[in-house]
């Protein structure tokens, strides 16, 4: 038994407040949205949270014991559903539309209090909170703390959205982003924030080069089949095989390797189809010359200096490195499992 089914069994009455029932509606709006494989881990800390409880308590038992958290609940999980919307709207304009895009399940949990206790933002706050997001994601910041400092981060985003602070200290904005993933694993959140970025070139569909993949939905329907592997086989340098620079997003139904549907393409068509998919302008020749190993190198090279240009437009400190690294992320955000 869940803990939202547990409140609920000792909590039923005729006519009261269902928790795991409301949970499950709630669950077929983020489905709507994108967000239909977001643990019901993550609602339910964004109610603790609105109830002023540790996100991380595990004895929800409490709830029912104590009458003055019990009796709060209904309006607590209103006023978690509305800051969640909003947070989704949110992370929509950065382009987040799947919960397979978003690095970390915690992000949505302290974005949606954020916007529980500031629904509408000045510009500054707004723009900080982007930043805010953008380096959690591309430092891996969650993969790397505790519960203690994920609660102090908490506080500090809730004296953020009460004007009690104007800057972040907890979570320290000038910390230089990870390198580029070394091997493409789509649970992973730095992997994530490259598909973000990926996502940001507006890639074109394959079988249409007039219409543009969406990203978010394909991923949400299709998992990590949404992101084709280029070459499924690379003779000289099988870690290049495993990198993201070797995945690109692909059509709904695509099955198998894209450099067969590449190969196939005028070069008039490629030179629109490419670029939006993060390949070297001069990639053209090198896939005529069927030269797949150089190609994935091509590409690894532009994919590392295109996303360090995305980070900087986004206020995010530089890697220190250039090259690709092995990236032990070990919290994942959601339970993926089709890689």
């Amino acid at each position: 038994m869940t803990a939202d089914q547990m409140v609920s069994a000792l909590t039923y009455q005729e006519g009261q407040f269902h928790l795991a029932r409301s949970l499950d509606e709630f669950t077929d709006e983020l489905d709507s949205k994108g967000f239909g494989n977001l643990d019901r881990v993550f609602p339910l800390r964004a109610i603790l949270a609105a109830l002023d409880r540790d996100i991380y308590a595990k004895d929800w038992a409490d709830l029912v014991v104590k009458p003055a958290v019990r009796d709060r609940l209904p309006d607590a999980f209103t006023e978690a559903a509305k800051g969640i919307h909003r947070a989704l709207e949110f992370l929509s304009d950065q382009g987040v539309t799947s919960d397979r895009l978003l690095p970390y399940g915690l992000q949505l949990v302290l974005l949606g209090e954020f916007f529980r206790l500031c629904p509408e933002p000045d510009g500054h706050r707004l723009a900080l909170l982007r930043r805010w997001f953008w380096v959690t994601s591309f430092t891996g910041w969650f993969g790397g703390v505790n519960s203690t400092q994920a609660t102090r981060a908490l506080n500090e985003v809730r004296d953020f959205a009460k004007g009690a602070t104007t800057e972040f200290s907890v979570v320290k904005l000038n910390a230089p982003a990870q390198a580029f993933p070394e091997r493409f694993d789509g649970r992973s959140a730095r992997v994530r924030a490259f598909l973000l970025y990926l996502a940001s070139l507006r890639p074109l569909s394959l079988r249409n080069m007039t219409s543009m993949l969406n990203p978010g939905q394909l991923l949400s329907t299709r998992g990590t089949r949404a992101v084709s592997y280029v070459s499924s086989s690379l003779a000289t340098e099988r870690d290049l095989v495993s990198s993201p620079a070797n995945r690109m997003f692909v059509d709904d139904g695509h099955v198998g390797q894209t450099i067969t549907v590449l190969s196939s393409l005028a070069d008039d068509a490629l030179a629109k189809l490419l670029p939006t998919h993060g390949f070297a302008v001069d990639s053209l020749q090198i896939l005529r010359n069927d030269d797949r190993l150089g190609l994935i190198r091509k590409r690894q090279e532009a994919l590392i200096v295109g996303e360090r240009e995305f980070m900087q437009q986004l206020s995010v400190t530089l890697p220190t490195t250039r090259t690709a690294a092995n990236i032990a992320d070990s919290d994942t955000s959601a339970e993926e499992t089709d890689e």
